[in-house]
């Protein structure tokens, strides 16, 4: 530290306050860490282990235990802390294996410890108490319950209520809903209750007297003067659909319900409050409000909105992440394209910010593979053509060279070797073959017509001197020709003997 020496680069450190490196706070911090290290170092260290736990999770007991004591004095604004106490405690609790946003890392564990400057050793010889474990162990409070509807097949009945798949509604965090009246209840966690949350029982119990006997609707509102008209309303559509009150217009609000339910879960999936419904659908489809209520509370409406809308706007929010990613990919693989630049599934994913699981989550690795597939076709039609001209420019030296082709000089110059040739043009291999039997076969007959001119002056010369001795030896000689090419190439042998047949007839 006095000497200013970085420990990763080795270099000096510039710009260092001495009189705040060597503060007080400063040593007793070096001095911590220092006995925290010589700690866990030393041999006397066992196994933190609580009667009944695993190492990991008795460490993560005493650490809560650590947590608690602290929690009851001040608050902890340590960033990794939020809810990350409560996660601990949850895991403990139902046994779960450590997901990885519950692990105690011994990084969380040395920042709390640094936070509240407690050494390691201090902590080790902390004793968790049993009062405490079992304040741990406990379970959370059944929360089950029962319709409180006195009309409903479930009142009374313990398990008829269903967890909604919907947020928080008022206060409530937990909503379930009866499946046998579509009431929805909120838990009470102060008084470990379920309560009506649109508050349909209180109010039928309020109206209730002056609901018998009435047949038509306007004699409700007249009767109606404890309720609001809303609340009036949205309990006359829950009662009808329920069977509760009989009136002469039901077969009117019964009149293409299906139709209804249709328009009114389409408004649905863009807002759930119940005042924007009503206001929607008396704009857009006129109704009035016994109308809307009536359609409101019908089960296939009350299922929907409680158990399926959340998935639906789900998909649909899939759905349209897809259709943005996708845009920014087509666009990133045209810029690229352009460029000419080798593409990658992960250059695609790094290039718009995402993870190449994410890719293939919303099935656009497939658009990446058609583009790569694409720009491979694209380059080896451009390096086959590449080939085509190299094999044509050294055919033709060759021919002109009087050279006979070579396989090794010809994927020299073509820069690759036979099994990648074969494998990305098997085309071109038969190209090759093709142009160097052909070159062979050409080289071969210059070859042959050069010695047959050979031979036929040759022979006409021995002739000349008068000389008719006209043995293969002397011909081979005179052409300056082995005895063997007449041999090898039975074509000369019939050409010389033709030759000297012409010539002796002359």
């Amino acid at each position: 530290m006095l000497n200013q020496i970085c420990g990763k680069c080795k270099n000096s450190i510039k710009n260092i306050n001495k009189e705040e490196l060597l503060s007080h706070e400063k040593i007793e911090e070096q001095k911590r860490i220092y006995n925290d290290w010589s700690f866990l170092l030393s041999q006397q260290v066992e196994p933190l282990k609580i009667s009944g736990y695993s190492i990991e999770d008795s460490l993560v007991i005493k650490y809560l235990y650590f947590i608690h004591q602290q929690k009851q004095t001040e608050y902890i604004p340590i960033p990794f802390f939020r809810d990350f106490y409560n996660n601990l405690i949850a895991s403990i609790r139902k046994g779960n294996k450590f997901k990885k946003n519950r692990n105690l890392t011994p990084i969380n564990l040395f920042r709390t410890l640094r936070y509240f400057n407690v050494e390691l050793q201090d902590f080790y010889k902390l004793q968790v108490p049993s009062s405490f474990i079992e304040k741990i162990k406990e379970k959370t409070i059944d929360e089950s319950g029962d319709c409180l509807a006195p009309w409903c097949e479930g009142f009374g009945k313990n398990g008829t209520l269903k967890k909604a798949e919907m947020g928080r509604v008022s206060n409530y965090k937990r909503v379930s809903i009866c499946e046998k009246c579509n009431l929805m209840y909120g838990y009470n966690k102060k008084n470990n209750t379920w309560e009506n949350i649109d508050k349909i029982i209180q109010d039928y119990k309020v109206s209730s007297q002056n609901l018998y006997g009435i047949k038509k609707l306007d004699d409700f509102y007249k009767c109606n003067n404890l309720l609001s008209d809303f609340r009036m309303n949205f309990l006359i559509g829950y009662l009808l659909n329920h069977s509760l009150i009989n009136i002469m217009e039901i077969n009117e609000f019964k009149r293409n319900l299906h139709q209804k339910q249709v328009q009114l879960k389409k408004l649905i999936f863009k807002t759930k409050s119940v005042p924007y419904l009503r206001s929607m659908a008396r704009e857009q489809y006129g109704w009035n409000d016994i109308n809307f209520f009536f359609v409101y509370h019908t089960t296939e409406i009350q299922r929907y909105l409680f158990f399926d809308l959340k998935r639906d706007r789900k998909i649909n929010k899939s759905k349209e992440l897809k259709i943005i990613l996708k845009k920014r990919v087509e666009s990133f693989l045209d810029d690229i394209l352009k460029k000419n630049r080798l593409l990658t599934l992960e250059m695609v994913a790094q290039g718009i910010d995402i993870n190449v699981k994410t890719l293939r989550k919303y099935g656009l690795n497939e658009i990446v593979v058609n583009a790569i597939n694409q720009q491979k076709g694209e380059q080896l039609l451009e390096e086959k053509a590449k080939f085509k001209i190299i094999i044509n420019d050294y055919i033709k030296n060759c021919i002109e060279d009087n050279l006979r082709p070579n396989s090794r000089v010809i994927y020299k110059l073509l820069g690759t070797t036979y099994i990648t040739m074969k494998k990305n043009h098997p085309d071109i291999c038969d190209l090759i073959k093709t142009n160097f039997n052909m070159t062979n076969g050409i080289l071969h007959t210059n070859m042959l017509n050069e010695y047959k001119i050979k031979y036929k002056v040759a022979i006409s010369k021995i002739i000349n001197e008068g000389n008719f001795k006209l043995a293969y030896s002397r011909i081979n000689k005179e052409a300056q020709l082995g005895v063997d090419y007449l041999r090898r190439y039975p074509e000369l042998r019939v050409f010389v003997d033709t030759e000297i047949k012409n010539c002796l007839k002359q």
